[in-house]
This record gives structure tokens, C-alpha cells and sequence, in this order.
């Protein structure tokens, strides 16, 4: 099963010569990056109003399945996009790495995990997380 990694812009393990690195987020940072963002899946981005929504906190259940009928519309296109985005990686002999900003593992809510699981229920491909790498 192939996968795909997922993580924010500023985690420390983020590079190009492990990762063909994709943007999933409407923003770009506005910090210095180390790396170059290769690529932007501009469908797996929730839009604006939906953004906001999760940012505020307020009935996420009901910005989650406005952001779920999003991919839903464009499943098509999105599922072509993960496969050229798969093949690219592959020739590139990379693994591939969506990113956007918020810390999951500081228990940020992020859209990336709905956009994990609906995609991973469309396709056989499996999504990780990366993790900070704890102190010994």
C-alpha cells in the first residue's frame, strides 16, 4: 500500500530530498521555509468561509461535512490529482508530503485528517502523520 505523509510547514524533518512536498492549505507561510513547497492540491483546501468555521470552533460538525461535501464534489479531480502526485514522487524517488499549518500532535485541529480519511476511503493508500521526534 502506498503512502503519504502528512505534517505542518514548520515541523524540523521536512526537506525535498525525502519529500516531494505539497501544499494543501489557502495560505502560504510567511516564515522562511528550508525547503520548497513542490506542489499545491488547490481542491483538498478547504475554502474560506469553511476555514474560518474550523477556526472558530463553533458547531465543527457542521463545517466538517461542508468540508467532506467539498471533496465530495470534487472527487474526480482529486483522485487524479493523488495519483499524478503519487507517480511524481515515485520517479522522483521521494515520498510524498502534504502540509498545511496546525500542530495535530499539539492538538491543533487541522482539515488534513478529514482529508486523510476521505481519500484513504476512495483509494488504497495510507496516511501518516509525522510525528516530533521525542527527547531520550
Amino acid at each position: 500500500m502506498e503512502k503519504i505523509y502528512l505534517g505542518r510547514y514548520s515541523h524540523p524533518i521536512v526537506c525535498n530530498d525525502l519529500f516531494y512536498v505539497c501544499s494543501i492549505s489557502l495560505g502560504r507561510p510567511k516564515f522562511k521555509l528550508d525547503y520548497v513547497v513542490d506542489d499545491f492540491v488547490a481542491l483538498a483546501a478547504p475554502d474560506s468561509a469553511t476555514l474560518a468555521g474550523f477556526k472558530g470552533g463553533d458547531n465543527r460538525d457542521f463545517w466538517i461535512a461542508r468540508y467532506v461535501a467539498q471533496l465530495d464534489q470534487a472527487e474526480e479531480v482529486l483522485t487524479r490529482e493523488l495519483d499524478r502526485l503519487l507517480r511524481r514522487a515515485k520517479s522522483l524517488q521521494k515520498d510524498l508530503l502534504f502540509l498545511c499549518f496546525e500542530n495535530v500532535e499539539a492538538g491543533e485541529f487541522c482539515h488534513r485528517s478529514i482529508f486523510a480519511s476521505w481519500a484513504s476511503a476512495r483509494r488504497a493508500v495510507e496516511f501518516v502523520e509525522l510525528r516530533d521526534r521525542k527527547s531520550a
